[in-house]
């Protein structure tokens, strides 16, 4: 349902379309001219892969709860038009 209020329709999002192509890969050619030896600079890359995986999926999560909160706000606005007018009581004052 979220999906579809934002305009995406949730197919296609996977891993490995929202990580760009060559990011592993010169990740871990950058990792190893710092002197990293192969074995941890392919973890190193992954990990520095499913970190940007993880802000994507974090900024497209916000991004639907941002598009739910303004729809129910704009759906709150017709019941202001239905809310009584209260008028100020005319009586003794209390002291």
């Amino acid at each position: 349902m979220l999906l579809r209020i934002s305009g995406r329709s949730g197919q296609g999002y996977s891993r490995h379309r929202m990580v760009p192509k060559g990011c592993p890969k010169s990740s871990r050619q950058m990792l190893l001219a710092q002197g990293s030896d192969p074995v941890l600079a392919a973890h190193q890359a992954q990990g520095l892969a499913y970190g940007l995986l993880m802000r994507h999926a974090a900024m497209l999560a916000f991004l639907d709860d941002f598009w739910l909160m303004a729809v129910a706000t704009l759906g709150m606005i017709p019941f202001m038009f239905l809310m009584k007018k209260v008028r100020p009581h005319k009586g003794p004052e209390a002291a």
